[in-house]
């Protein structure tokens, strides 16, 4: 967090009151928001995410097979963050990055689990209770001047998972008719998009400055002047799957909390169109040569 002093904390905390911010944004403004797909060639799904001149955050997802030893839904999806020392200008210690780190992993996945629990068997179950794809999204945070980049990695996880491919499979039946083996099949032609419907969701997290003061992106400033800081995760169908306090002293009235519920819908419809229709150009691209693997020319290509 940033160490500013206090006549800046007022002239923030002033500023905001009024409706403006230092960088001239209104309070339900994002900075510029850019979003690469497929950067990674040699991954199932993959994105870049940059937020003005101050985030980057990248995410590369892989499906492998696992062998079902129970029932969970756990075994479907597993999500990464790593936010290493270099990546933050909020110079937090190693202690609170991993802390940070596993705080984010954990909220993505099961804001996914929550709203995907439904669907994720069908997309990704080979043979149901015996094999299954189990999506590992691995999230690098590379820059960023925020203490929790939340949103940022969830918008890098839901379009690199709305570019994800699932191998396709030869199932084989035992003597009795049962399915019991399988082969994946090497043909590009073969492989199936993940498709999770209106139900993937991302997070939006809103903070609040003062009694009346609730924030969407933050700067560093903003953040060092936070009172408390909420997330919400909202699904494509406009539905909120789950709402948590990050940290601050401070609390929420149940109007603001119903203020932040509402802003952060306004926001999330916002942004699905524009992961949307990356995703749909990059599927389109992909449609016109499906007898060869898809030809990146992104980051790392």
């Amino acid at each position: 967090m940033a160490d500013i002093s206090e006549a800046e904390k007022l002239f923030v905390k002033h500023s905001c009151s009024l409706g403006v911010r230092n960088d001239g944004r209104n309070t339900t403004d994002f900075r510029s928001i850019a979003v690469e797909t497929d950067i990674f060639p040699h991954c199932n799904g993959s994105s870049r995410v940059s937020i003005g001149n101050s985030i980057d955050v990248v995410c590369g997802v892989k499906v492998v097979v696992t062998e079902l030893s129970g029932k969970s839904d756990d075994m479907y999806i597993n999500v990464t963050v790593e936010l290493p020392p270099s990546a933050s200008n909020n110079r937090l210690d190693e202690k609170r990055q991993q802390e940070v780190s596993s705080y984010i992993s954990d909220s993505i996945k099961s804001a996914i689990l929550q709203s995907c629990n439904q669907i994720l068997p069908g997309q990704l179950d080979i043979i149901p209770g015996k094999f299954c794809w189990t999506i590992h999204a691995d999230i690098q945070v590379l820059e960023t001047d925020s203490a929790c980049p939340i949103d940022p990695c969830s918008w890098a996880a839901y379009a690199a998972l709305r570019c994800t491919t699932i191998p396709g499979t030869e199932v084989f039946s035992g003597e009795t008719g049962v399915a019991e083996d399988f082969d994946v099949t090497g043909d590009a032609a073969d492989a199936s998009a993940f498709d999770p419907g209106s139900r993937l969701p991302i997070c939006i997290t809103i903070t609040k400055i003062q009694a009346g003061c609730l924030l969407l992106d933050p700067s560093l400033e903003e953040e060092a002047c936070a009172e408390c800081t909420v997330t919400i995760a909202v699904c494509g169908d406009g539905v909120c799957c789950g709402i948590k306090k990050l940290g601050g002293a401070g609390s929420l009235s149940v109007a603001e909390i119903t203020t932040c519920l509402q802003n952060a819908q306004l926001a999330a419809q916002s942004m699905f169109p524009q992961l949307d229709n990356i995703c749909a150009v990059t599927k389109e691209e992909d449609a016109m040569h499906p007898d060869r693997p898809p030809v990146r020319v992104g980051l790392l290509a």
